[in-house]
């Protein structure tokens, strides 16, 4: 199942230093989670982000929170940002 998600082919240094990149409070920057998801076809379970953030090198305490969205298939970005409680504008909003 594993082999569903795509291997990401930035270089772990980039991915570690976009991973922790200063957030406003627990909240993750909306162009951090579509670098974490980039190339994935949507629509994606929760296991699946799960999986792409622990191989984006996301830190642990932002995957503990990815972990506690609920259990279902997200249809694109807005809808994980909508369970993570992330109110940030999109791009296309800013």
């Amino acid at each position: 199942m594993l082999d569903q998600v795509p291997r990401l082919s930035e270089p772990a240094d980039r991915r570690v230093a976009v991973a922790h990149h200063p957030s406003r409070g627990d909240a993750t920057p909306r162009s951090v989670w579509a670098a974490v998801f980039d190339g994935l076809e949507w629509p994606l379970e929760r296991w699946q982000l799960l999986v792409a953030a622990d191989e984006y090198g996301i830190s642990p305490r932002i995957c503990d929170r990815l972990a506690r969205v609920p259990h279902r298939r997200y249809e694109d970005l807005t809808e994980v940002e909508d369970a993570l409680g992330i109110d940030e504008p999109s791009v296309e909003q800013a």
